[in-house]
């Protein structure tokens, strides 16, 4: 698996290093993709358009156009599925009950009456 996009390089005290990716993988979904290892020897900070090849785990090989590096350790992969989740299950409108309150609610603290009685309560 490749995954594509901005790299950030964080270095510890010691010689352990975290990269992490946020970008796209080959099919194009979004992704976290974070290694944690050794810290490869000329790795900027940070790649704006970087490519990390995940295939021969636990060696890692993260290419910028001319320039390559390789690194090993363990590899974090979160994938962004919130435009799947909310394309499943709507949010559902508030109930007619709850918006009055709500309004009620808002239009009491908007008032002399209410900004004073909120203040009085908590300070």
């Amino acid at each position: 698996m490749k995954v594509t996009g901005r790299l950030a390089c964080r270095r510890t005290d010691g010689p352990v290093c975290v990269v992490t990716v946020v970008g796209r993988d080959d099919l194009g979904e979004p992704v976290y993709l974070t290694l944690v290892g050794a810290a490869p020897r000329g790795l900027p900070d940070c790649i704006v358009a970087a490519t990390v090849d995940t295939s021969e785990e636990p060696r890692y090989r993260i290419h910028d156009g001319s320039e390559s590096w390789s690194m090993e350790g363990q590899r974090y992969l979160h994938r962004d599925v919130a435009a799947a989740f909310y394309a499943a299950v709507p949010p559902r409108p508030p109930s007619l009950a709850k918006r009055l309150f709500w309004r009620m609610v808002l239009a009491g603290a908007a008032s002399r009456v209410g900004r004073w009685w909120l203040n009085h309560k908590t300070g």
